[in-house]
């Protein structure tokens, strides 16, 4: 589906809000407050994982991590996602029906390496395990291979803690190149 089709298809769906700009400024103020806690999320994750380099380059012989990336999806991509699964286009299905919106991607040299960094990850209290799928003992028809976990983190704001989801997929430098064929 291309993206004219996509805007077309969400101008229907949201008529009403399109139709009442004072509605469709405060959905584009939420979304933009949305988009701040995934990325608070993401700073929350990408910091464990910097810590763990930074103790891995002081106190052992080598570091499992090679790189750490990540990036928020973009609203562009969130409508064709929500489009895809055939849902309305709204704040509320973003929330509760997206588990990758803030997404981050870590590479490690070796196998072994990928199911060590899942598992320093995994035994911190303060991180709370949703979905994992191991593409890697399991790989894609397609031969795809990658380890994916969805977790929840708390961070905290001025007035409130959120759960945050996160989608970290942990991979070898070998199955990123593969990936990105």
């Amino acid at each position: 589906m291309n993206n004219e089709l996509i805007l077309r298809k969400a101008a229907d769906d949201n008529r009403n809000l399109l139709a009442n700009p004072e509605a469709l400024m405060n959905t584009a103020m939420e979304l933009q407050q949305l988009m701040m806690l995934y990325e608070s999320g993401i700073k929350q994750i990408t910091t464990k994982f910097e810590i763990l380099e930074d103790e891995f380059e002081s106190r052992h012989q080598r570091n499992p991590i090679e790189t750490i990336s990540s990036r928020v999806k973009d609203p562009m991509s969130i409508a064709e996602k929500l489009q895809r699964k055939g849902l309305a286009l709204t704040i509320d299905n973003m929330v509760s029906k997206l588990y990758d919106i803030a997404g981050i991607r870590v590479t490690c040299p070796f196998i072994s390496d990928v199911y060590h960094v899942t598992q320093m990850l995994l035994q911190q209290d303060d991180i709370e395990l949703i979905e994992m799928k191991d593409y890697i003992r399991n790989p894609k028809k397609s031969g795809y291979r990658s380890m994916h976990v969805i977790v929840k983190v708390g961070v905290y704001f001025s007035d409130q803690k959120r759960e945050i989801p996160v989608e970290i997929q942990i991979r070898t430098i070998a199955m990123d190149f593969w990936a990105s064929l």
